[in-house]
């Protein structure tokens, strides 16, 4: 349901300018899909798949870990991942 309610709040978007690059039109949307999601969970998205303590960010088209200050997956690449075990 959740799935849904996004789908719907990004199609309800503006179209974007015809100089929005696509990085602006990717952050537009994921940042309409973070809103519904927190509003529906109460909870942030994506949540980072190395920690599970922190939302990931979105960087040059890449989900990005502010934590180990790294790149985690390109944009709709995302899957999860077990943590790296502590020495």
């Amino acid at each position: 349901a959740i799935a849904k309610d996004v789908q719907r709040a990004i199609a309800a978007l503006p179209p974007p300018a015809a100089t929005a690059t696509p990085e602006e039109t990717a952050r537009q949307q994921m940042a309409r899909g973070r809103e519904v999601i927190r509003a529906a969970t109460g909870r942030d998205w994506p949540i980072c798949p190395l920690h599970h303590t922190h939302a990931l960010e979105l960087r040059d088209q890449q989900w990005f870990c502010a934590q180990d200050a790294a790149f985690v997956a390109p944009l709709g690449r995302l899957r999860r991942q077990r943590p790296a075990p502590k020495p």
